[in-house]
């Protein structure tokens, strides 16, 4: 899990003193520039003192959340990374898509006992990611764009309730091959939005995503809880 290659990608040496000390530096010169946070991709396949080790290095204090798949009974736990900074909370994603799609709104009153969830104020959540909306990693039977206006209600929820950091998926039509890669049609094109009518769903520009949006921006003082995390 955590001394191999991940599927075929070579691995550095991440318990190297001088790997760690290159990758501080490399951030140190991103976050001189201006960059506010990083997303450490397949945080599950470092040990989590190596990442400790890097961040220690680091001149500022950036927004740091690790990708760490985990729906309970890993090898891996998504608990250990914590003290590093905010962690993906996949559970999050999988029992929400579960209740939206079961028909037990009743059981989201007591969501955040009942599932198991890490700590508020460490999670990154969100309705689907790039990888389990497409079955891939910490797949599922999960709710998205195609599940149309239950997917909406979904998105509301996880954004006006005060748990978590939400993150708002923004993606494209795929049928089939779940590897497809984007449409040939830019976003934006000759002052023209190609959203919905084209392959692109611009999921963040969805009226109900986009005013539960704009709500948790309003209440973010309410609660230390509220933040956004994600693409615009």
């Amino acid at each position: 899990m955590q001394n191999c290659e991940l599927v075929g990608l070579h691995d550095l040496n991440t318990d190297s003193i001088g790997v760690q000390a290159k990758i501080a530096s490399y951030l140190n010169k991103l976050t001189g520039l201006g960059v506010a946070g990083f997303r450490l991709d397949a945080s599950k396949h470092m040990p989590t003192e190596d990442i400790a080790a890097i961040l220690k290095q680091l001149n500022d204090s950036p927004l740091i959340f690790q990708e760490v798949i985990d729906q309970g009974g890993e090898a891996i736990s998504s608990v250990p990374y914590l003290s590093n900074g905010m962690v993906t909370e996949f559970k999050y994603s999988v029992k929400l898509s579960h209740v939206f799609k079961q028909g037990e709104l009743a059981s989201l009153k007591t969501f955040v006992k009942d599932w198991g969830l890490i700590p508020s104020e460490k999670a990154i959540i969100f309705t689907d990611n790039h990888d389990n909306q497409r079955g891939h990693g910490g797949a599922g039977d999960i709710v998205t764009f195609k599940d149309k206006t239950l997917y909406d209600l979904a998105n509301v929820f996880m954004l006006a309730y005060p748990y978590g950091y939400p993150k708002v998926m923004s993606s494209y039509e795929f049928n089939g091959d779940t590897d497809a890669g984007g449409p040939k049609v830019p976003v934006h094109q000759s002052g023209k939005l190609n959203c919905q009518d084209t392959l692109w769903q611009c999921e963040h520009r969805k009226p109900m995503i986009a005013g539960a949006m704009r709500f948790r921006s309003y209440t973010a003082d309410q609660s230390n809880h509220f933040k956004l995390v994600g693409q615009w």
